[in-house]
């Protein structure tokens, strides 16, 4: 199916821009209808629909054009000439084909904020949220600015949590290659040893060979299979019901948890601060601050702590149960004193450093433990075919 982008007035008269995918224009013309929307504009789009960003485009890509898209305005270029000479610069296809196409729709007379709203698939959710915000007291320059911040603080996670990664998987990689060796070629030569000498391969060794020679004989099944529920798994994920499970059982792994919350209060303390900076309300920033905490679980929690505080409910009352209580704590004490948009700004940083940490930690953990469990896979083996061998020796003797 193609991918279309469409502006419209919803029943209030506010304009609500978009995507869609769809097999024509004619759906998503009939689309908007259903929803009620009027005076809708559909326009065919290059780009490739998909529900994960970072699938197409990466943090860092996205960090760096926002970069110089903040130099761009700074600098006083019309915007249209500005962007345009951007994306024949730009080497992903994905983000060079929509900036071609916003440029298209601001010399249509459409604002940064509705031409960039139409691609909240390209470049984010929290793109489209912030550049809606832009104001005097926003300006475009620093929503471009926030939103290069946010983007290399995630570029700095994930290049965190791959270079702890590394030796881990190493480990398991070289464990698995020795033990396919132990088990398909020593073992069975173990084997014919000790039945020319009168003896019997252990049973613990026995089962482990004939696992493996079965595991071997079957692969492609086993691999069918395995593609089978993986893909089933991927789908189930990639629709809302899936990927709240999944993103709460995160928060439920020992490992995991500490890491997933602490980036999540400081991806959201960042989203926060841009908003209130730019005059929304706490109860609206709050709201939709959401987006950037990317956690779809953790998302719905947060609108619904932005609805309790709506109906007067404190913040810690709101946010209890959810997030750290230093962070409820500075929330409150920010409110409190007035000065909530600096107090969210020292949470973000604070926490990033602390999930910084909790990567540390975690490596800490995992490491030994991975040594240590694939040391005793191993040595279990080898020791299940060494003894009886030494005791055959011994009698010999």
């Amino acid at each position: 199916m193609a991918v279309f982008t469409y502006m419209a007035l919803d029943t209030a008269g506010r304009k609500i821009c978009g995507h869609r995918e769809a097999a024509s224009k004619e759906n998503v013309e009939q689309f908007l209808r259903k929803k009620g929307f009027e005076k809708n504009s559909v326009f065919s789009s290059k780009t490739v629909f998909s529900r994960k960003i970072y699938k197409k485009t990466k943090p860092s890509e996205l960090a760096e054009l926002f970069r110089q898209m903040n130099i761009v305005f700074f600098s006083g270029i019309q915007s249209e000439n500005g962007i345009l000479q951007l994306s024949e610069h730009i080497e992903n296809v994905q983000i060079k084909n929509a900036l071609a196409e916003i440029c298209e729709r601001l010399n249509e007379g459409y604002t940064i904020a509705e031409a960039f709203g139409m691609y909240g698939h390209v470049f984010g959710n929290q793109t489209v949220t912030v550049l809606s915000r832009v104001n005097k007291a926003l300006t475009i320059e620093s929503a471009f600015s926030e939103l290069c911040d946010y983007f290399e603080q995630i570029e700095r996670m994930k290049r965190k949590i791959k270079s702890v990664l590394i030796y881990p998987a190493v480990l398991v990689v070289v464990t698995i290659v020795v033990t396919l060796a132990l088990t398909l070629k020593i073992l069975p030569m173990f084997e014919d040893i000790l039945n020319s000498m009168g003896g019997k391969i252990p049973t613990a060794a026995n089962a482990v060979y004939k696992t493996i020679t079965i595991v071997n004989t079957s692969f492609l099944l086993i691999a069918a299979l395995a593609v089978v529920a993986v893909f089933f798994a991927s789908a189930w994920i990639k629709i809302r019901k899936g990927a709240l499970v999944f993103d709460k059982l995160k928060m439920k792994m020992p490992l995991l948890k500490e890491i997933v919350v602490k980036n999540a209060v400081s991806k959201f303390s960042r989203g926060l601060s841009v908003l209130l900076n730019a005059g929304v309300n706490f109860p609206g920033a709050v709201a939709e601050a959401a987006v950037f905490v990317e956690n779809r679980y953790i998302e719905s929690e947060i609108r619904e702590a932005a609805a309790k505080i709506r109906a007067g409910e404190s913040v810690e009352a709101a946010f209890s149960g959810l997030f750290p209580g230093l962070f409820l704590q500075m929330l409150y004490i920010g409110q409190a004193a007035g000065r909530m948009d600096k107090q969210v700004e020292k949470a973000c940083e604070i926490y990033e450093k602390q999930a910084n940490d909790a990567v540390d930690r975690a490596c800490g953990v995992v490491e030994p433990l991975t040594v240590a469990f694939l040391s005793v896979i191993i040595i279990g083996i080898i020791i299940s075919v060494m003894l009886p061998l030494i005791s055959i020796m011994n009698s010999i003797r």
